[in-house]
């Protein structure tokens, strides 16, 4: 349980968490070099948004959509099941168009048959609402009309043929036989008719792009497509963005260009660099969007570098402002575990070592200067099968099994105290432990951000003693070591 939890905070610091957000404004995104340096500048640790990014307004996929397939799904049934009733072609028609015209997105194959197959049915409905002999000039069905050349062709069937130009289909599919054969000679229309092309504008690096569900291979910056609609969307780190659907005619060229262009993002850095505000617009709202987290737009900066290579940052929106980090930090701590206490002072044991198990907790306070840390506190051991004597003179003998041992010492703290980072301590201190125990020990508390200036920890504490003159086994060596679980708070 542990272990993963380490790990899962660890590789979160590593990618960069906190309440401020620093936007990019450079091609490619910063090294971690160039990460830590603009934390630094600002005072604080920050999650980082380069180009892509930016590049798209973000658009996952979510519950609206699982209900728009959900809708074109259901849509299909209603036409199957009405399609032999009386004069119902234009509900059935109109009732596909609404599932259909709902979709913005196809992700992969699935999605693409889905829709392609409520197309064919529309089309179908649509050529019944007039004599096909009608088709090309009727007013009632001008909304499923579109030229292809000179060819008055259905317009449902043109943009299933354009998301799946190789699609194999029955009669089945459109549930009519005249519409079938009309559908195979649609296809050769189109086909005649040519492609149109899709051209591509540079894009950030790691962002793919999607056509109809299928991924445009890396790098491409065009694409021959077929006259109809198609569906276009890019993935930044696997999440759906900057949705599109384009209409494509034929001999024409359509454009898929990210939101936040190159140009724009060059014009931006060069504003940063003489300290202006005024971004383009496009940049402004997708920093204003990367920036905002729970609703609240966070202390937002915009960074760039110089012609040397330096890094600059400008304070933007959300209260940013350069914060100069306290050179003292207090925290206080407290927590509890089990622990084993090995000596030979356990009443019974004949001078002879004996490690007993027990269990204890721990409060105690840092003073960090810089990665300095001054530490102190009290520890509680409880021994239950074991005790040890209280021996002093004068004083009738007493057991216990509870052993006190206030401490302090000096230690290291890596990395600086920062409330959203891991944070570990490495002591060395000097404490006693009752009855009549004192040595030098070492901590090792490993803090795993929990929010508002608290850690979790793990503590390992250890403690090597000799027992003391007028106490039993006086002069033997007294040890303890624990593991304990617990929190820090950052006053």
């Amino acid at each position: 349980m542990l272990l993963p939890l380490l790990l899962t905070s660890l590789a979160s610091a590593s990618e960069g968490t906190g309440r401020a957000t620093l936007v990019w404004l450079q091609a490619e995104p910063p090294s971690e070099d160039l990460r830590q340096k603009a934390e630094k500048l600002i005072g604080s640790s920050a999650v980082h948004a380069s180009w892509g990014d930016i590049a798209f307004p973000a658009a996952a996929f979510g519950k609206d959509d699982e209900a728009r397939f959900a809708a074109l799904d259901r849509a299909g049934t209603d036409a199957r099941a009405k399609w032999d009733a009386f004069d119902a072609e234009r509900e059935i028609a109109a009732g596909l168009g609404t599932a259909v015209s709902a979709v913005d997105v196809i992700r992969d194959e699935a999605d693409r048959k889905l829709l392609a197959s409520a197309l064919l049915l529309q089309g179908a409905a649509a050529l019944r609402i007039v004599p096909e002999s009608d088709f090309a000039t009727a007013e009632p069905v001008a909304g499923y009309r579109v030229f292809v050349g000179s060819s008055a062709l259905v317009r449902p069937f043109v943009d299933a043929l354009a998301i799946e130009p190789d699609g194999v289909w029955t009669r089945d599919d459109v549930l009519d036989g005249s519409a079938f054969t009309r559908l195979g000679a649609e296809r050769d229309a189109t086909k005649a008719a040519g492609k149109a092309k899709l051209e591509v504008a540079a894009m950030p690096a790691g962002v793919g792009l999607v056509v109809d569900g299928r991924p445009l291979d890396a790098g491409a910056t065009s694409a021959e497509i077929g006259p109809g609609k198609h569906y276009v969307h890019a993935l930044v780190g696997g999440r759906i963005s900057g949705r599109r659907v384009l209409d494509a005619v034929a001999g024409a060229t359509v454009s898929f260009e990210p939101t936040v262009s190159r140009g724009e993002l060059d014009a931006a850095s060069a504003r940063v660099l003489e300290g202006n505000k005024e971004i383009p617009e496009d940049v402004a709202t997708a920093a204003t969007a990367v920036g905002t987290r729970n609703g609240a737009l966070t202390p937002t900066f915009l960074v760039t570098l110089d012609d040397k290579g330096k890094v600059q940052v400008l304070p933007y929106a959300g209260g940013a402002a350069f914060q100069k980090r306290a050179a003292v930090t207090v925290l206080l701590s407290g927590s509890v575990g089990g622990a084993v206490v090995n000596s030979s002072a356990f009443v019974g044991s004949e001078g002879t070592a004996k490690s007993a198990w027990g269990v204890g907790g721990n409060l105690g306070a840092e003073v960090g200067i810089y990665n300095l840390a001054l530490y102190g506190g009290s520890s509680l051991v409880l021994t239950p099968g074991d005790a040890m004597r209280f021996a002093v003179s004068e004083t009738e003998n007493t057991e216990s099994n509870a052993y006190f041992q206030p401490y302090g010492g000096v230690g290291l703290y890596l990395p600086r105290p920062d409330a959203k980072k891991v944070l570990v301590l490495l002591g060395a201190h000097y404490a006693w432990m009752s009855p009549g125990a004192q040595g030098v020990g070492g901590r090792v508390a490993i803090g795993l951000p929990s929010g508002d200036g608290t850690w979790f920890r793990i503590e390992l504490d250890g403690l090597s003693a000799v027992q003391m003159p007028e106490f039993d086994a006086e002069g033997t060596p007294t040890s303890y070591a624990a593991v304990r679980l617990g929190f820090g708070r950052k006053l």
